[in-house]
């Protein structure tokens, strides 16, 4: 719903966080560019040269990001289970669109979900 009707022929690749070296690699392999040898922009530009090293892939796995906030640790702060109920009505749409192909999470566990107070 957050997205004009009119500009969704245009999406065909969202990427997410959660798991952006999976999804830059994805997208960077998808796309072409005839001045690239072999046409593999991940080859080219994301497999190797990052790092403080240069002798990383873009977004490795195993760097921590410098920024690192505890966002999930936060969001516990201002959500509650019936308030992460009502956010997931409201954006199942989104979830359940294929293109979005967004990652499923919770903040409380599903099996032990915290009591409100």
């Amino acid at each position: 719903m957050r997205i004009d009707d009119v500009f969704k022929p245009y999406i065909n690749f969202v990427g997410h966080f959660d798991r952006i070296q999976d999804d830059t690699k994805k997208l960077l392999k998808s796309l072409k560019y005839d001045g690239i040898h072999d046409n593999n922009l991940w080859t080219t530009f994301g497999a190797s040269g990052w790092g403080k090293y240069g002798n990383e892939s873009i977004f490795s796995k195993g760097t921590k990001a410098k920024h690192q906030t505890s966002a999930t640790a936060n969001l516990r702060r201002y959500y509650n289970v019936t308030s992460e109920r009502l956010v997931e009505k409201i954006f199942s749409a989104d979830y359940n669109d294929p293109i979005l192909n967004f990652t499923r999470f919770s903040l409380f566990d599903t099996k032990t979900k915290e009591l409100e107070g």
